[in-house]
Parts: structure tokens; C-alpha cells; sequence
């Protein structure tokens, strides 16, 4: 039998070599083993177990009968007490290789190398008959060697030829005393996708990416270098963005850092647009505060409602309980005088049995309601609230005076621009006859024409009562009865109030548009109001941004509540009463 083919030896040939053995040892065929260490071991276990006679195979550290060094050189030096026979086997398990005696020395069998050479100085081992790949260890520098076939003659000339004379040439491996580990400067950085990953964030706009070379980042260490530098860059940024705290702004602001002025419960944004830097508000500011309290005032009032009323809801169902619990009670009487009354066609009736079993379907389906009811108020204000709260918010609106009417009332107020200074006035005061300059009726037109735009046209601020009944009005009326008018100061702290008693009307007429706002004695009126965010004055005037048409809105909730009036009084059980105020608040 053939072990090998065309004279190789492997892994192959010792497997078969040891299937052969066993079929001759046991005169059955030999099952079939992998062609690697693994087989070669199951097939020598598989042998020892087997065989009836010859040389045993041996499994350990040494071999039986001796032990197994290796010398400076890195030979293996064989130290034998007792002779092996000829054909014993030895597998070598620190190494995991196969070794056969013959002639009292032990020979590897699967063709591996020898073990590398440690030496405990930097003598480089001479041996002559080393193997290409053999390596040897300096344990004195930690550094490891290997041969790669070369030796050095005595005159210097490199030969691949050993002789008695020359030395092999071993090639360190590591590149300094014991820098035998890859580190992050050794280790490369594989192909280009990293540094065309670099190249891209930098070609990004508006990028906050520091600038580098990709073509330099070459390894490992140059890589988290730049790493750390896009960490720190992105750290100042986010530094930048934390929301500065203080009633006032930061020192040396950058742009789009953010400030919250705890004074005025603002955040402002720093902003440059170009010509000037600035701190902008990032939302508009409340003006409604008296308004609000008041809305929260009566949103906490509806709440304490709304909880009564769930109480004596709560109260109602208990109850609606009790009642059940009566009435069954008294269908079990009845149910007695059935059973005592001639018999009658019941098909038309309902037994107790449906009853009970309709009964506490009911009551389940109360249970399962009140927790949904429950579950809901938990978390939502309900219907009966929402309107409760619109219709408070509507009446709070219509008894106050809205943006859109305080906001027609500032543009109905001439601009004081070019009108007479004090002085101005003064000067034609002295021209006026001296019956004049202490009171007096004028008969004719006074015309202003004073040149200084700082200067007061009128002046009455000696004293607050210089300002008191300031002017005085007589009212036309159909009926010709009295009726007048007065400006000016009274004896209210930092109040102006036109005093009226009878109809007048204080109203902003518009030259085309007509009346478009009016106070009077029941208070104000505006066939349109519109609240919004105050613009500077552009060529047409006012300008408003955010607007809301209040008309518009209240018409919307109206027709809303009118709708859930009506799903209210059409719901037939509470899925039915839940989708029809959904679909009327759908619109709102």
C-alpha cells in the first residue's frame, strides 16, 4: 500500500499511513479521518486502543523514557533513558506535532518547523542548518529574529550556501527593544475611503470641520489626532449654543449664542445682520398679562366646577347603582307573582334570567364607561370644560379692548412732527394783545410753524392740574340738548380720561373705509379686530405679522359649538356622543 503520491508526505500520507495500521491491527476496515492534526490524533488514540501488538503510540509533554531540550543552536537534543522501538509514535502536546522513533532519536513526522531559538543574550545562534522561517527570540531585548536563508561569508559576500565559515544573517522583526506590539503609530491607515471620508466633510458649507491634509493622515495616531481636534472644535460650537443664564446679556457674545434674561423671562438670540450685531427675541413678548391672570383665574374657577360636577356625576351613578339593586329586588317580587298568575304567552317578555344576564352586561359596560370617563378627565379637559372655557374667554374678550382697537387708536393720533415749540408759542404769545396772555377768547385760527422738532407745542406739565379739563367740548345733538366733553388729568395716579355723560361717540373715521372703531358709554366697538405682532410702519402703514381675526375665530367656535350642541342632543351611547364632538371640534 501507497501512503503518499508521487513521494509527497503530508498530513494525507500519515493518516493513511495510520488508517493502514489499524486495519492491519484489527482486520476491519478503518474509518475515514480528516487530513489535519485533529486526525492525525483521533486515528493514533484510535490505534493505541486498537492494537494487539508492536510499538505504542505515546501522548504528552516528552515521550516515554527520556525528555526533549533544544540547545543555543536550536537543535533538539534528545535525552534517552530508555531506547524507543523503532516505528514508536510520540505526539508532542505543547506543540501538537507527531513525532516516530528509529534508531533511539525521535524525528517529526509532519514536516513543521523546529522550535524558535531562545537565547538569554544577543549572541545570534550559528546553527548551519536552520531552516528558512526559523526564529529566534533575544530575551535579554525582547526582540524576535528570523532567518530568511541568507548567511555572510568571512569577506562580507552574502551566500545562500552554509559552510563552516559564514554566519546566517538574522533579520529583526521588531522595531525597537521590546516594541514587538503594533501601536497606533505603526498601525496603517487602510486605502483612501478615510481620508476621502475628511475630504468630504471639509468641502461641506458652512462647515466647523478644522482644515487638514487628508494626504497626511496615514496611520493610526495621525487619524485620532485629527479626531480630537474635530471634538474640540465641535465642543467650542456646542459651548457656544448653551443657553447663557443672567438678568444680563453675556460679555463677549458670539453669533447665535442664545440668553435667557431672568428678569424679563426672555430668550434672545446674538444676531448679525450684516451692518450691526444685536440680541433679537426669539418669540414675541406677552402683553396680555392682566388678561391671562384673568383667564387662568377662570380657568382655575371652571376647573373647581367641573370637579363639583363630576362629583355629583360620581354621586348620580352610585346612585343609579343603588336604584339597580332596588329593582332587583323588586323583579324578584314580581317574578314571585308571575309564577302565581295563570299562564300567559311570555314569548313577549323578558325572563329574568335575559334580565340578569342584560343587567350585569349593563353594569359591566357602566364600569368599562366610567373608567374610560375617569381615564379621560385624568389627562383632558371635556367637552362641557372646552365650552365652559370659550364661552368665559369670549365674554372676558368682548368686555376688553383689543389689540387691533388700541392699535387704530395710535394711528388716528396726528404725528406731533412740525408742530409750534414753546418757545414759538411763546413769541406769538407776546405778539397777542395783552388781554390775551392771561385768558381771553380767541377769535381766529392759530397757526403753528415752529422749528424745532424737540420743542413742546403745548405745555402744561408745571403742575399735574395745568393738564386737568385741558379741553373742553361742546357735543352736537339732534334734540339740541347740552352735552359736553372734556380732556385732560385727573386725580387718578397716571391716568388720561375723556369725560363724557351723555351719547358721544369717540369713534376713527376713515376717509373711504367710514367709522372703523367707537368708544362710547356702553364701551368699545370695531366692526373687525385682528391681534398680531406690531411691525414698523411700512408705505401703507401699519404692518402685522401672526395675525389672528378674532371675527373669524369666534365664528369658527361658534359654528363648532352649535355642532357639538347638536352631536350632544343626537348621541344615542357614549361611542356616538365621543365621535360627534370630535368630528364638530374637527373644524376648530
Amino acid at each position: 500500500m501507497t501512503y503518499s503520491s508521487q513521494g509527497t508526505y503530508n498530513y494525507l500520507s500519515i493518516v493513511e499511513a495510520l488508517r493502514a495500521q489499524i486495519e492491519r491491527e484489527t482486520g476491519k476496515p478503518a474509518k475515514e479521518y480528516s487530513y489535519d492534526y485533529k486526525g492525525i490524533t483521533q486515528a493514533i488514540q484510535d490505534l493505541t486502543i486498537t492494537a494487539e501488538s508492536g510499538p505504542a503510540a505515546e501522548i504528552g509533554p516528552q515521550p516515554g523514557g527520556g525528555n526533549v531540550v533544544i540547545d543555543d543552536s536550536g537543535d533538539p537534543q534528545w535525552i534517552v533513558n530508555t531506547e524507543p522501538d523503532n516505528g514508536s509514535l510520540w505526539f508532542d502536546t505543547r506543540q501538537g506535532r507527531l513525532f516516530i522513533a528509529y534508531e533511539n532519536e525521535w524525528y517529526q513526522t509532519n514536516g513543521g518547523d523546529g522550535l524558535p531559538v531562545v537565547t538569554s543574550d544577543p549572541t545570534a545562534p550559528a546553527a548551519s542548518n536552520l531552516a528558512i522561517g526559523q526564529f529566534w527570540w533575544d530575551a535579554s531585548t525582547n526582540d524576535l529574529y528570523i532567518f530568511e536563508g541568507t548567511y555572510e561569508n568571512a569577506d562580507g559576500s552574502i551566500t545562500t550556501v552554509p559552510n563552516a565559515t559564514n554566519t546566517p544573517i538574522w533579520i529583526k522583526i521588531t522595531l525597537a527593544q521590546g516594541d514587538y506590539f503594533q501601536n497606533t503609530k505603526t498601525l496603517p491607515v487602510e486605502g483612501t475611503s478615510f481620508q476621502e471620508a475628511v475630504q468630504t466633510a471639509l468641502d461641506l458649507p458652512d462647515t466647523n470641520f478644522p482644515f487638514v491634509d487628508p494626504a497626511t493622515i496615514v496611520n493610526q495616531q495621525n487619524a485620532n489626532a485629527y479626531l480630537l481636534d474635530t471634538l474640540t472644535a465641535f465642543n467650542t460650537v456646542l459651548n457656544n449654543q448653551a443657553v447663557y443664564i443672567n438678568s444680563s446679556p453675556p460679555a463677549n457674545p458670539v453669533e447665535g449664542q442664545l440668553w435667557f434674561d431672568i428678569d424679563e423671562i426672555e430668550i434672545s438670540m446674538f444676531y448679525n445682520d450684516g451692518a450691526t450685531s444685536q440680541w433679537v427675541p426669539i418669540f414675541s413678548a406677552l402683553m396680555y398679562d392682566d388678561d391671562l391672570n384673568a383667564i387662568k383665574a377662570a380657568i382655575t374657577t371652571e376647573t373647581t366646577k367641573r370637579t363639583s360636577a363630576l362629583s355629583a356625576l360620581t354621586t348620580t351613578v352610585e346612585a343609579i347603582e343603588t336604584a339597580d339593586l332596588t329593582r332587583d329586588s323588586t323583579l324578584i317580587s314580581l317574578q314571585g307573582q308571575i309564577n302565581n298568575m295563570s299562564p300567559a304567552n311570555m314569548s313577549l317578555y323578558q325572563t329574568i334570567a335575559d334580565h340578569t344576564v342584560a343587567h350585569s352586561n349593563l353594569e359591566k359596560q357602566i364600569a368599562s364607561n366610567d373608567s374610560d370617563i375617569a381615564a379621560i378627565y385624568l389627562g383632558y379637559y371635556n367637552k362641557n370644560q372646552v365650552l365652559e372655557i370659550r364661552d368665559n374667554l369670549q365674554a372676558d374678550i368682548n368686555n376688553r379692548v383689543t389689540s387691533a382697537q388700541l392699535t387704530a387708536v395710535q394711528n388716528s393720533i396726528p404725528s406731533v412732527s412740525g408742530l409750534a415749540s414753546t418757545a414759538y408759542v411763546d413769541s406769538k404769545v407776546a405778539a397777542v394783545p395783552a388781554g390775551l396772555a392771561s385768558g381771553g377768547k380767541l377769535t381766529g385760527s392759530v397757526v403753528v410753524d415752529k422749528n424745532t422738532l424737540g420743542q413742546y407745542t403745548f405745555n402744561a406739565s408745571t403742575h399735574y392740574w395745568d393738564g386737568s379739563k385741558f379741553m373742553y367740548f361742546k357735543t352736537k345733538t339732534t334734540d339740541g340738548a347740552a352735552a359736553y366733553s372734556t380732556f385732560g388729568t385727573n386725580e387718578n395716579d397716571f391716568e388720561y380720561s375723556w369725560d363724557f355723560s351723555s351719547n358721544e361717540d369717540y369713534c376713527w373715521t376713515h376717509g373711504t373705509n367710514g367709522k372703523v372703531a367707537s368708544i362710547d358709554k356702553n364701551g368699545i366697538a370695531a366692526e373687525q379686530i385682528t391681534i398680531g405682532t406690531f411691525g414698523v410702519n411700512g408705505a401703507n402703514g401699519r404692518v402685522l405679522t401672526n395675525t389672528i381675526d378674532v371675527g373669524a375665530k369666534l365664528t369658527a367656535y361658534q359654528a363648532a359649538f352649535e355642532a357639538m350642541r347638536s352631536g350632544i342632543t343626537t348621541s344615542t351611547d357614549y361611542d356616538s356622543l365621543k365621535a360627534n364632538l370630535l368630528t364638530a371640534l374637527a373644524s376648530i
